[in-house]
Protein backbone atom coordinates (compact mmCIF):
# COMPACT_ATOMS: atom_id res chain seq x y z
CA UNK A 1 0.00 0.00 0.00
CA UNK A 2 1.31 3.42 -0.97
CA UNK A 3 0.85 6.12 1.65
CA UNK A 4 -0.29 9.62 0.72
CA UNK A 5 2.55 11.14 2.72
CA UNK A 6 5.42 13.12 1.21
CA UNK A 7 7.70 11.98 -0.42
CA UNK A 8 5.74 8.88 -1.44
CA UNK A 9 4.12 8.84 -4.91
CA UNK A 10 0.71 8.84 -3.21
CA UNK A 11 1.32 12.41 -2.00
CA UNK A 12 0.69 13.57 -5.58
CA UNK A 13 -2.62 11.73 -5.96
CA UNK A 14 -5.75 13.82 -6.39
CA UNK A 15 -7.61 14.45 -3.15
CA UNK A 16 -10.77 16.16 -1.98
CA UNK A 17 -13.28 17.05 -4.68
CA UNK A 18 -11.04 15.98 -7.58
CA UNK A 19 -10.64 12.54 -6.00
CA UNK A 20 -14.42 12.19 -5.59
CA UNK A 21 -15.04 13.10 -9.25
CA UNK A 22 -12.42 10.67 -10.49
CA UNK A 23 -13.94 7.88 -8.44
CA UNK A 24 -17.38 8.79 -9.76
CA UNK A 25 -16.00 8.44 -13.28
CA UNK A 26 -13.84 5.35 -12.77
CA UNK A 27 -14.83 3.10 -9.86
CA UNK A 28 -15.82 -0.28 -11.31
CA UNK A 29 -18.99 -0.56 -9.16
CA UNK A 30 -21.61 1.90 -10.54
CA UNK A 31 -23.39 2.41 -7.21
CA UNK A 32 -20.14 3.12 -5.40
CA UNK A 33 -19.22 5.59 -8.16
CA UNK A 34 -22.59 7.35 -7.87
CA UNK A 35 -22.20 7.52 -4.09
CA UNK A 36 -18.92 9.42 -4.56
CA UNK A 37 -20.65 11.75 -6.98
CA UNK A 38 -23.41 12.41 -4.45
CA UNK A 39 -20.73 13.27 -1.88
CA UNK A 40 -19.15 15.70 -4.33
CA UNK A 41 -22.51 17.38 -5.02
CA UNK A 42 -23.19 17.67 -1.28
CA UNK A 43 -19.91 19.52 -0.75
CA UNK A 44 -19.68 21.49 -4.01
CA UNK A 45 -21.82 24.16 -5.62
CA UNK A 46 -22.01 23.24 -9.30
CA UNK A 47 -21.84 26.94 -10.23
CA UNK A 48 -18.37 27.21 -8.66
CA UNK A 49 -16.97 24.16 -10.44
CA UNK A 50 -13.84 25.00 -12.45
CA UNK A 51 -12.95 23.82 -15.95
CA UNK A 52 -10.91 20.88 -14.65
CA UNK A 53 -14.08 19.72 -12.85
CA UNK A 54 -16.17 20.19 -15.99
CA UNK A 55 -13.84 17.85 -17.89
CA UNK A 56 -14.51 15.09 -15.35
CA UNK A 57 -18.22 15.91 -15.16
CA UNK A 58 -18.47 15.19 -18.90
CA UNK A 59 -16.94 11.76 -18.34
CA UNK A 60 -19.33 11.11 -15.45
CA UNK A 61 -22.37 12.18 -17.50
CA UNK A 62 -21.37 9.90 -20.36
CA UNK A 63 -20.64 6.91 -18.13
CA UNK A 64 -23.76 6.99 -15.95
CA UNK A 65 -26.29 8.53 -18.33
CA UNK A 66 -29.89 8.24 -17.12
CA UNK A 67 -28.76 6.90 -13.73
CA UNK A 68 -27.90 10.52 -12.89
CA UNK A 69 -31.56 11.52 -13.10
CA UNK A 70 -31.81 10.86 -9.36
CA UNK A 71 -29.86 14.10 -8.84
CA UNK A 72 -31.54 17.50 -9.17
CA UNK A 73 -28.44 18.73 -10.99
CA UNK A 74 -28.89 16.24 -13.84
CA UNK A 75 -30.17 18.75 -16.45
CA UNK A 76 -27.24 21.06 -15.74
CA UNK A 77 -24.79 18.16 -15.99
CA UNK A 78 -26.13 17.32 -19.43
CA UNK A 79 -25.82 21.00 -20.31
CA UNK A 80 -22.16 21.03 -19.25
CA UNK A 81 -21.52 17.91 -21.32
CA UNK A 82 -23.21 19.41 -24.39
CA UNK A 83 -21.29 22.68 -23.94
CA UNK A 84 -17.93 20.90 -23.78
CA UNK A 85 -18.84 18.68 -26.72
CA UNK A 86 -19.87 21.70 -28.81
CA UNK A 87 -16.71 23.64 -27.95
CA UNK A 88 -14.57 20.59 -28.70
CA UNK A 89 -16.25 20.11 -32.08
CA UNK A 90 -15.66 23.77 -32.92
CA UNK A 91 -11.96 23.31 -32.18
CA UNK A 92 -11.84 20.09 -34.18
CA UNK A 93 -13.53 21.85 -37.11
CA UNK A 94 -10.89 24.60 -36.95
CA UNK A 95 -8.00 22.12 -36.65
CA UNK A 96 -8.93 19.64 -39.39
CA UNK A 97 -7.96 21.91 -42.33
CA UNK A 98 -4.42 22.29 -41.03
CA UNK A 99 -4.08 18.52 -40.53
CA UNK A 100 -5.10 18.11 -44.18
CA UNK A 101 -2.68 20.86 -45.23
CA UNK A 102 0.19 19.13 -43.42
CA UNK A 103 -0.62 15.82 -45.11
CA UNK A 104 -0.87 17.50 -48.52
CA UNK A 105 2.44 19.24 -47.84
CA UNK A 106 4.21 15.90 -47.37
CA UNK A 107 4.38 16.08 -43.57
CA UNK A 108 3.09 12.88 -41.91
CA UNK A 109 1.42 13.56 -38.56
CA UNK A 110 0.94 11.45 -35.47
CA UNK A 111 -1.67 12.39 -32.87
CA UNK A 112 -1.24 11.66 -29.19
CA UNK A 113 -2.91 12.27 -25.82
CA UNK A 114 -6.63 13.11 -26.06
CA UNK A 115 -6.71 13.42 -29.85
CA UNK A 116 -5.23 9.94 -30.22
CA UNK A 117 -7.83 8.53 -27.84
CA UNK A 118 -10.65 9.98 -29.95
CA UNK A 119 -9.01 8.86 -33.21
CA UNK A 120 -8.89 5.27 -31.91
CA UNK A 121 -12.24 5.38 -30.10
CA UNK A 122 -14.57 8.03 -31.60
CA UNK A 123 -17.16 7.32 -28.88
CA UNK A 124 -14.79 8.94 -26.37
CA UNK A 125 -15.40 12.40 -27.85
CA UNK A 126 -18.50 12.89 -25.68
CA UNK A 127 -16.47 12.52 -22.50
CA UNK A 128 -13.12 13.96 -23.60
CA UNK A 129 -12.87 17.77 -23.84
CA UNK A 130 -10.44 19.14 -26.45
CA UNK A 131 -8.44 22.28 -25.78
CA UNK A 132 -5.88 21.57 -28.47
CA UNK A 133 -4.67 18.81 -30.75
CA UNK A 134 -1.22 17.40 -29.99
CA UNK A 135 0.62 16.66 -33.23
CA UNK A 136 3.98 14.93 -33.59
CA UNK A 137 6.05 15.35 -36.75
CA UNK A 138 9.44 13.93 -37.59
CA UNK A 139 12.29 16.22 -36.45
CA UNK A 140 13.35 16.86 -40.05
CA UNK A 141 9.79 18.05 -40.86
CA UNK A 142 9.46 20.51 -37.99
CA UNK A 143 10.46 23.62 -39.97
CA UNK A 144 8.31 22.62 -42.95
CA UNK A 145 5.32 22.03 -40.66
CA UNK A 146 5.78 25.46 -39.06
CA UNK A 147 5.95 27.07 -42.50
CA UNK A 148 2.69 25.37 -43.53
CA UNK A 149 0.92 26.55 -40.39
CA UNK A 150 2.12 30.12 -40.90
CA UNK A 151 1.19 30.06 -44.59
CA UNK A 152 -2.34 29.02 -43.54
CA UNK A 153 -2.59 32.10 -41.28
CA UNK A 154 -1.73 30.52 -37.93
CA UNK A 155 0.38 32.31 -35.31
CA UNK A 156 2.41 31.03 -32.40
CA UNK A 157 1.06 31.51 -28.89
CA UNK A 158 4.17 33.56 -28.11
CA UNK A 159 3.26 36.16 -30.70
CA UNK A 160 6.66 36.02 -32.39
CA UNK A 161 7.17 36.81 -36.07
CA UNK A 162 6.83 34.13 -38.73
CA UNK A 163 10.56 34.40 -39.45
CA UNK A 164 11.42 33.66 -35.82
CA UNK A 165 8.96 30.77 -35.52
CA UNK A 166 10.39 29.02 -38.57
CA UNK A 167 13.97 29.67 -37.43
CA UNK A 168 13.51 28.13 -33.98
CA UNK A 169 11.26 25.24 -35.08
CA UNK A 170 14.09 22.73 -35.74
CA UNK A 171 15.36 22.97 -32.14
CA UNK A 172 12.07 23.52 -30.28
CA UNK A 173 10.52 20.50 -28.54
CA UNK A 174 7.07 21.93 -29.25
CA UNK A 175 5.43 25.11 -30.54
CA UNK A 176 1.83 26.04 -29.80
CA UNK A 177 -0.04 27.56 -32.77
CA UNK A 178 -3.42 29.34 -32.84
CA UNK A 179 -5.59 30.64 -35.62
CA UNK A 180 -8.14 33.45 -35.54
CA UNK A 181 -11.04 31.05 -34.90
CA UNK A 182 -10.82 28.19 -32.41
CA UNK A 183 -7.79 26.43 -33.84
CA UNK A 184 -5.17 25.25 -31.36
CA UNK A 185 -2.34 22.94 -32.45
CA UNK A 186 0.60 21.84 -30.32
CA UNK A 187 3.25 20.99 -32.89
CA UNK A 188 5.87 18.62 -31.43
CA UNK A 189 9.27 17.50 -32.56
CA UNK A 190 9.39 15.16 -29.57
CA UNK A 191 6.54 13.81 -27.45
CA UNK A 192 8.34 13.26 -24.17
CA UNK A 193 9.87 15.86 -21.90
CA UNK A 194 13.64 15.95 -21.58
CA UNK A 195 14.28 13.44 -18.78
CA UNK A 196 12.23 10.81 -20.63
CA UNK A 197 13.94 11.06 -24.03
CA UNK A 198 15.14 7.73 -25.43
CA UNK A 199 16.61 8.01 -28.95
CA UNK A 200 15.96 4.39 -29.98
CA UNK A 201 12.34 4.37 -28.80
CA UNK A 202 11.73 7.85 -30.21
CA UNK A 203 12.96 6.67 -33.60
CA UNK A 204 10.74 3.57 -33.38
CA UNK A 205 7.60 5.70 -32.91
CA UNK A 206 7.06 5.96 -36.63
CA UNK A 207 7.83 2.32 -37.47
CA UNK A 208 5.42 1.07 -34.78
CA UNK A 209 2.67 3.67 -35.30
CA UNK A 210 -0.86 2.55 -36.08
CA UNK A 211 -3.24 4.10 -38.62
CA UNK A 212 -6.36 5.81 -37.27
CA UNK A 213 -9.09 8.17 -38.42
CA UNK A 214 -9.60 11.60 -36.84
CA UNK A 215 -12.99 12.87 -38.03
CA UNK A 216 -12.33 11.66 -41.55
CA UNK A 217 -8.66 12.64 -41.69
CA UNK A 218 -6.22 9.69 -41.85
CA UNK A 219 -3.58 10.01 -39.12
CA UNK A 220 -1.14 7.89 -37.17
CA UNK A 221 -1.19 7.17 -33.43
CA UNK A 222 1.41 5.49 -31.19
CA UNK A 223 0.92 1.86 -30.23
CA UNK A 224 -1.24 1.34 -27.09
CA UNK A 225 1.70 0.62 -24.78
CA UNK A 226 3.43 3.83 -25.79
CA UNK A 227 0.14 5.75 -25.51
CA UNK A 228 -0.16 4.60 -21.89
CA UNK A 229 3.43 5.65 -21.15
CA UNK A 230 2.80 9.03 -22.82
CA UNK A 231 -0.37 9.51 -20.77
CA UNK A 232 1.45 8.74 -17.52
CA UNK A 233 4.43 10.97 -18.36
CA UNK A 234 2.40 13.94 -19.61
CA UNK A 235 -0.26 13.53 -16.93
CA UNK A 236 2.35 13.72 -14.20
CA UNK A 237 3.77 16.82 -15.92
CA UNK A 238 0.47 18.72 -16.26
CA UNK A 239 -1.64 17.30 -13.43
CA UNK A 240 -1.84 20.78 -11.92
CA UNK A 241 -4.26 21.72 -14.71
CA UNK A 242 -6.60 18.74 -14.90
CA UNK A 243 -6.95 15.07 -13.94
CA UNK A 244 -8.76 13.47 -16.86
CA UNK A 245 -5.46 12.00 -18.01
CA UNK A 246 -6.24 9.33 -15.44
CA UNK A 247 -9.48 8.58 -17.32
CA UNK A 248 -7.44 8.20 -20.52
CA UNK A 249 -5.03 5.84 -18.75
CA UNK A 250 -7.90 3.78 -17.33
CA UNK A 251 -9.31 3.19 -20.82
CA UNK A 252 -5.93 1.94 -22.05
CA UNK A 253 -5.51 -0.33 -19.02
CA UNK A 254 -8.92 -1.88 -19.71
CA UNK A 255 -7.64 -3.28 -23.03
CA UNK A 256 -6.95 -7.00 -22.41
CA UNK A 257 -4.49 -7.03 -25.31
CA UNK A 258 -2.22 -4.46 -23.63
CA UNK A 259 1.35 -5.79 -23.53
CA UNK A 260 2.34 -5.09 -19.94
CA UNK A 261 5.96 -6.34 -20.24
CA UNK A 262 6.39 -3.81 -23.07
CA UNK A 263 4.85 -1.06 -20.90
CA UNK A 264 7.35 -1.86 -18.16
CA UNK A 265 10.23 -1.86 -20.66
CA UNK A 266 9.20 1.57 -21.97
CA UNK A 267 8.91 2.93 -18.42
CA UNK A 268 12.37 1.60 -17.58
CA UNK A 269 14.04 2.84 -20.77
CA UNK A 270 12.51 6.29 -20.40
CA UNK A 271 13.46 6.61 -16.71
CA UNK A 272 9.85 7.39 -15.80
CA UNK A 273 9.24 4.83 -13.05
CA UNK A 274 8.29 7.50 -10.53
CA UNK A 275 5.69 9.07 -12.82
CA UNK A 276 4.30 5.61 -13.59
CA UNK A 277 4.05 4.84 -9.86
CA UNK A 278 2.01 8.01 -9.36
CA UNK A 279 -0.57 7.30 -12.09
CA UNK A 280 -0.75 3.51 -11.91
CA UNK A 281 -0.61 3.57 -8.12
CA UNK A 282 -3.71 5.76 -7.95
CA UNK A 283 -5.61 3.71 -10.52
CA UNK A 284 -4.70 0.42 -8.85
CA UNK A 285 -4.95 1.32 -5.16
CA UNK A 286 -7.65 4.02 -5.11
CA UNK A 287 -9.78 3.01 -8.11
CA UNK A 288 -9.21 -0.75 -7.92
CA UNK A 289 -8.33 -1.32 -11.57
CA UNK A 290 -6.69 -4.72 -12.17
CA UNK A 291 -2.94 -4.36 -12.67
CA UNK A 292 -0.43 -7.18 -13.26
CA UNK A 293 0.64 -9.00 -10.10
CA UNK A 294 3.77 -7.52 -8.58
CA UNK A 295 3.77 -4.45 -10.84
CA UNK A 296 4.04 -1.85 -8.02
CA UNK A 297 7.04 -3.65 -6.55
CA UNK A 298 8.75 -3.97 -9.92
CA UNK A 299 8.24 -0.27 -10.64
CA UNK A 300 9.57 0.67 -7.21
CA UNK A 301 12.69 -1.42 -7.88
CA UNK A 302 13.48 0.37 -11.15
CA UNK A 303 16.20 3.04 -11.18
CA UNK A 304 14.95 6.48 -10.25
CA UNK A 305 16.42 9.78 -11.48
CA UNK A 306 17.46 10.89 -7.99
CA UNK A 307 16.26 12.58 -4.82
CA UNK A 308 15.74 16.03 -6.32
CA UNK A 309 14.08 14.76 -9.52
CA UNK A 310 11.64 12.62 -7.54
CA UNK A 311 10.53 15.62 -5.49
CA UNK A 312 10.23 17.70 -8.62
CA UNK A 313 8.02 15.00 -10.15
CA UNK A 314 5.80 15.08 -7.05
CA UNK A 315 5.35 18.85 -7.34
CA UNK A 316 4.57 18.55 -11.04
CA UNK A 317 2.02 15.75 -10.54
CA UNK A 318 0.10 17.05 -7.53
CA UNK A 319 -3.07 19.01 -8.50
CA UNK A 320 -2.44 22.73 -8.12
CA UNK A 321 -5.43 23.19 -5.81
CA UNK A 322 -3.62 21.01 -3.27
CA UNK A 323 -0.33 22.96 -3.36
CA UNK A 324 0.64 25.63 -0.85
CA UNK A 325 1.95 28.98 -2.19
CA UNK A 326 5.51 27.87 -1.39
CA UNK A 327 4.99 24.59 -3.23
CA UNK A 328 3.55 26.43 -6.24
CA UNK A 329 6.66 28.59 -6.36
CA UNK A 330 8.92 25.54 -6.10
CA UNK A 331 6.93 23.87 -8.86
CA UNK A 332 7.47 26.86 -11.18
CA UNK A 333 11.22 26.80 -10.51
CA UNK A 334 11.42 23.06 -11.19
CA UNK A 335 9.38 23.37 -14.38
CA UNK A 336 11.66 26.12 -15.73
CA UNK A 337 14.75 24.02 -14.99
CA UNK A 338 13.22 20.97 -16.64
CA UNK A 339 12.22 22.98 -19.72
CA UNK A 340 15.77 24.24 -20.15
CA UNK A 341 17.15 20.69 -19.99
CA UNK A 342 14.78 19.40 -22.66
CA UNK A 343 15.74 21.87 -25.39
CA UNK A 344 17.62 20.45 -28.32
CA UNK A 345 21.19 21.68 -28.92
CA UNK A 346 20.84 25.05 -30.60
CA UNK A 347 23.48 24.27 -33.23
CA UNK A 348 23.09 26.87 -35.96
CA UNK A 349 19.86 28.28 -34.47
CA UNK A 350 19.80 32.09 -34.14
CA UNK A 351 21.00 33.28 -30.72
CA UNK A 352 18.69 34.07 -27.82
CA UNK A 353 19.98 36.78 -25.47
CA UNK A 354 18.57 37.13 -21.94
CA UNK A 355 18.91 40.39 -20.03
CA UNK A 356 17.55 42.19 -16.97
CA UNK A 357 16.39 45.79 -17.39
CA UNK A 358 17.22 48.34 -14.71
CA UNK A 359 15.64 51.70 -13.83
CA UNK A 360 17.10 54.49 -15.95
CA UNK A 361 18.97 57.37 -14.35
CA UNK A 362 18.95 60.85 -15.78
CA UNK A 363 17.76 62.02 -19.19
CA UNK A 364 18.06 59.59 -22.08
CA UNK A 365 18.81 60.78 -25.59
CA UNK A 366 17.59 58.75 -28.53
CA UNK A 367 14.88 58.44 -31.14
CA UNK A 368 11.20 58.46 -30.23
CA UNK A 369 9.58 55.33 -28.87
CA UNK A 370 8.23 52.85 -31.40
CA UNK A 371 7.79 49.14 -32.07
CA UNK A 372 10.56 49.00 -34.69
CA UNK A 373 13.92 50.65 -35.31
CA UNK A 374 16.29 50.31 -38.29
CA UNK A 375 19.80 49.02 -37.55
CA UNK A 376 22.65 50.18 -39.85
CA UNK A 377 24.03 47.33 -41.96
CA UNK A 378 27.80 46.88 -41.35
CA UNK A 379 28.37 44.57 -44.30
CA UNK A 380 28.53 40.78 -44.54
CA UNK A 381 30.52 38.79 -42.02
CA UNK A 382 30.52 37.99 -38.33
CA UNK A 383 29.97 41.00 -36.06
CA UNK A 384 29.45 41.81 -32.42
CA UNK A 385 26.38 44.03 -32.02
CA UNK A 386 25.80 46.22 -28.96
CA UNK A 387 22.37 47.74 -28.38
CA UNK A 388 21.27 50.19 -25.72
CA UNK A 389 17.51 50.61 -25.28
CA UNK A 390 15.06 52.39 -23.05
CA UNK A 391 11.37 51.68 -22.54
CA UNK A 392 8.57 52.57 -20.15
CA UNK A 393 7.72 49.44 -18.19
CA UNK A 394 4.12 49.00 -17.05
CA UNK A 395 3.29 48.41 -13.41
CA UNK A 396 3.64 44.63 -13.65
CA UNK A 397 6.61 42.27 -13.94
CA UNK A 398 6.88 41.03 -17.52
CA UNK A 399 9.07 39.93 -20.39
CA UNK A 400 9.92 42.27 -23.25
CA UNK A 401 10.53 40.34 -26.47
CA UNK A 402 12.62 41.82 -29.30
CA UNK A 403 13.77 40.34 -32.60
CA UNK A 404 16.49 41.32 -35.04
CA UNK A 405 15.36 40.37 -38.54
CA UNK A 406 16.30 40.99 -42.14
CA UNK A 407 13.66 40.93 -44.89
CA UNK A 408 14.19 37.20 -45.43
CA UNK A 409 15.33 35.67 -42.14
CA UNK A 410 15.46 35.85 -38.37
CA UNK A 411 18.90 36.74 -36.98
CA UNK A 412 18.65 37.08 -33.17
CA UNK A 413 16.13 37.19 -30.35
CA UNK A 414 16.27 39.18 -27.11
CA UNK A 415 14.28 38.50 -23.95
CA UNK A 416 14.40 41.32 -21.41
CA UNK A 417 12.98 40.88 -17.93
CA UNK A 418 11.39 43.84 -16.20
CA UNK A 419 10.64 43.60 -12.46
CA UNK A 420 8.94 47.00 -12.21
CA UNK A 421 5.79 47.12 -10.09
CA UNK A 422 5.09 50.77 -10.84
CA UNK A 423 5.34 52.48 -14.21
CA UNK A 424 9.10 52.99 -14.58
CA UNK A 425 11.52 54.17 -17.25
CA UNK A 426 13.92 51.25 -17.78
CA UNK A 427 17.21 50.83 -19.58
CA UNK A 428 19.06 47.77 -20.86
CA UNK A 429 22.24 46.94 -22.77
CA UNK A 430 22.30 43.94 -25.12
CA UNK A 431 25.26 42.25 -26.78
CA UNK A 432 25.16 39.50 -29.39
CA UNK A 433 27.35 37.87 -32.04
CA UNK A 434 25.63 37.74 -35.44
CA UNK A 435 26.59 36.41 -38.86
CA UNK A 436 25.29 38.54 -41.72
CA UNK A 437 25.09 38.07 -45.49
CA UNK A 438 24.60 40.51 -48.34
CA UNK A 439 20.86 39.73 -48.23
CA UNK A 440 20.61 41.10 -44.67
CA UNK A 441 21.09 44.74 -45.68
CA UNK A 442 17.78 46.04 -44.25
CA UNK A 443 18.05 45.12 -40.57
CA UNK A 444 15.09 45.82 -38.30
CA UNK A 445 14.87 45.58 -34.53
CA UNK A 446 11.26 44.78 -33.68
CA UNK A 447 9.28 44.58 -30.42
CA UNK A 448 6.98 41.55 -30.26
CA UNK A 449 4.21 40.51 -27.88
CA UNK A 450 5.07 38.24 -24.97
CA UNK A 451 1.99 36.20 -25.90
CA UNK A 452 -1.06 36.46 -28.12
CA UNK A 453 -3.10 39.55 -27.23
CA UNK A 454 -6.56 40.29 -28.58
CA UNK A 455 -8.53 43.53 -28.54
CA UNK A 456 -11.01 42.23 -25.98
CA UNK A 457 -8.36 41.12 -23.50
CA UNK A 458 -8.28 42.72 -20.07
CA UNK A 459 -6.04 45.77 -19.48
CA UNK A 460 -3.96 43.65 -17.09
CA UNK A 461 -3.27 41.01 -19.77
CA UNK A 462 -2.50 43.66 -22.38
CA UNK A 463 -0.05 45.37 -20.01
CA UNK A 464 1.69 42.05 -19.40
CA UNK A 465 1.89 40.72 -22.96
CA UNK A 466 1.43 43.46 -25.59
CA UNK A 467 4.41 44.53 -27.69
CA UNK A 468 6.13 47.32 -25.79
CA UNK A 469 7.42 50.46 -27.53
CA UNK A 470 11.14 51.12 -27.04
CA UNK A 471 13.70 53.83 -27.77
CA UNK A 472 16.94 52.88 -29.45
CA UNK A 473 19.70 54.81 -27.68
CA UNK A 474 22.67 53.23 -29.44
CA UNK A 475 23.41 50.52 -31.99
CA UNK A 476 27.07 49.74 -32.72
CA UNK A 477 28.84 46.89 -34.50
CA UNK A 478 32.30 45.93 -33.34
Amino acid sequence: MTARRFPNPGWAWPSGGRDLLLKAALLPQPEAALDHFARWLAAQDLDSAVFADHRLLAAIAERHGAALERFAEYPRLKGIQRKLWTESRMRVHANLPILRALAQGGVPVMLFKGAARVAVNPAAQRQRAHQDVDVLVRPEHMAAAAQILIAEGWQTARGETALCAVARAPTARAINFHDARDGDIDLHRSIYHGPNFHPARDAAFWDQAQPADFFGQPVLVPRPEERLAITLAHGAWSAHAHSDWLVDAAELIADPALDWPLVEAIVQDRTMAFQARIGLGYLGQEIGLPLPAGLPDRLAALPHPGWLAARGALLMARPEDDLTPLQRGARQVWMRLAQRRQRAPRGDAPPLVLALARPARGALAGQGAGLTAPIPFPGPGRHRLTLELAFTAPATPRRVELELNSPTRHIARFRIYSRARTETEMRVRLKVQVSLTEADHDLILQSCPGGLVYGGDSPARQAKYRALPFRLLRAAFG
